[in-house]
């Protein structure tokens, strides 16, 4: 747990996520048992606060296999869902799908990819349980999989607007070429790994990597996605030159705030993304206003 948490006064619950296990390579880390869940890796947690008893779980990343922990920001609101006001509680994953959950029951109420991903084929409809596409782990050349351990969407945080019903999400769209490692895996005696060969997406040896800028830059970007939770879509989408943009603040005056990668501080309609204001900072933007 590395992360926000959430509480709900009137339910007396304590929400929070879980990260990932180690290291990332289930098939090294669960010789034994490779279709196991692993819980409570990468799960939404809600537990008592008085006496710290369990009371639910959802876990997004069953037995995950790719860093997509759940410490992601979460988000308490009350929505119309299919014209039925629900309390639910809300995360955009690192797995890059947007899940609605009862914040009561931990219950499934709907998902769906916030960006383009191939690690999952999509939710089951009844769960909300990933269908996961072939192991990135086969095959001696790896798979290039989007998203990539730095997750569709991270630490930075979202938010909500009471008045046009949206998250406004930070996203990333960068891959990452999953690769065992070559020589045989041996567990640590302290520390972590990941029982995967991070050089694998290295550049060749001699390579100038100044030659390799273009095609490094065309396969990443970031994005501000303004998400309707009800529907599960997006309303709107600013697209980014790279990732790794700070987080959201959604105003009451119908307004949306966020710092960026190229050092821009934006304000935006929070009803349809236009740019009403920007004022460049000489260093890029992480944390939210």
């Amino acid at each position: 747990m590395w992360n926000d948490l959430a509480y709900d006064p009137k339910l007396n619950l304590l929400y929070f996520g879980t990260g990932n296990a180690i290291p990332w390579n289930r098939y090294v880390r669960n010789a034994e048992n490779v279709s196991g869940d692993d819980l409570y890796i990468a799960s939404i947690m809600a537990i008592n606060p008085d006496t710290g008893q369990y009371v639910w779980h959802f876990q997004t990343t069953p037995g995950d296999a790719w860093d997509y922990d759940s410490d992601e920001h979460l988000i308490l609101a009350d929505i119309k869902i299919d014209g039925t006001k629900r309390s639910v509680i809300m995360q955009a994953n690192k797995n890059g799908f947007f899940y609605v959950l009862d914040r009561k029951t931990g219950d499934f109420i709907s998902g769906n990819n916030f960006v383009e991903q191939n690690w999952a084929k999509n939710l089951d409809p009844k769960t909300g349980h990933p269908i996961p596409e072939q192991s990135p782990y086969d095959g001696g050349q790896g798979k290039l999989t989007w998203p990539s351990p730095f997750g569709a969407h991270n630490w930075q945080d979202g938010s909500f607007s009471l008045k046009t019903g949206l998250v406004y999400i930070p996203a990333n769209d960068v891959p990452f070429l999953y690769q065992v490692e070559q020589q045989k895996f041996k567990t640590p005696v302290t520390g972590w790994d990941t029982g995967l060969n991070l050089a694998a997406g290295a550049l060749p040896p001699g390579m100038d990597p100044l030659l390799q800028t273009a095609p490094i830059q065309s396969a990443i970007a970031g994005k501000l996605i303004a998400w309707d939770p009800a529907k599960q879509r997006a309303a709107w989408t600013v697209n980014y030159p790279m990732p790794w943009n700070g987080g959201t603040l959604a105003t009451a005056g119908n307004l949306v705030f966020q710092g960026t990668a190229d050092g821009r501080f934006v304000a935006y309609n929070a009803g349809n993304g236009d740019v009403l204001w920007q004022h460049n900072l000489p260093n890029g933007i992480i944390a939210a206003p």
